[in-house]
């Protein structure tokens, strides 16, 4: 037997609450989610057509010796992509209180875990690409101006930066 939505007690519809808060949240987490998902788009074509126009490659952001030295010379637009990708991030933070109140196993103890699990790894997103972004546009602009020992070190931080982001 089929049950519709509007007519089902809160258990069946998903959630333990009821009233108002209740059912704006999978409105809220739904236009979330399909936000972050639009923003992602402008973020790849950001990137592969904005950004390689200027000169960046997919070469590039795995080799900061190259990376490096065109963000010197582009760091406004380099440092807009990250905050498009944080944007699109920041749009994921209803989606998780939105799927645990709107599944049949809200309340339990796995849909809590996973709930916790998938809003920490939005944060360590978030903070992934504020580390990358306040990072790239330090290094970047020293690179240039620095000795062959300094650039070394200059990409160690790079790699270390960037592979902190992909955490």
């Amino acid at each position: 037997m089929r049950v519709e939505t509007e007519d089902a007690p809160p258990e069946v519809r998903g959630g333990k609450r009821s009233g108002r808060v209740a059912d704006g949240l999978p409105l809220l987490g739904g236009s979330g989610a399909l936000l972050s998902g639009l923003l992602f788009l402008v973020t790849v074509l950001y990137t592969f057509v904005y950004l390689a126009r200027l000169g960046l490659s997919t070469d590039m952001l795995d080799q900061p010796h190259g990376l490096l030295p065109w963000i010197a010379t582009n760091e406004g637009v380099y440092l807009g992509l990250w905050w498009i990708c944080l944007a699109s991030l920041l749009c994921l933070l209803p989606v998780m209180p939105t799927l645990y109140w709107s599944t049949p196993a809200t309340g339990s103890a796995i849909a809590l875990v996973g709930a916790i699990a998938g809003l920490a790894g939005v944060v360590i997103g978030i903070v992934g690409v504020a580390t990358n972004a306040a990072s790239a546009s330090v290094l970047g602009l020293a690179y240039p101006a620095a000795d062959e020992g300094l650039r070394a070190q200059l990409v160690v931080l790079s790699e270390l930066f960037g592979s902190l982001q992909l955490s």
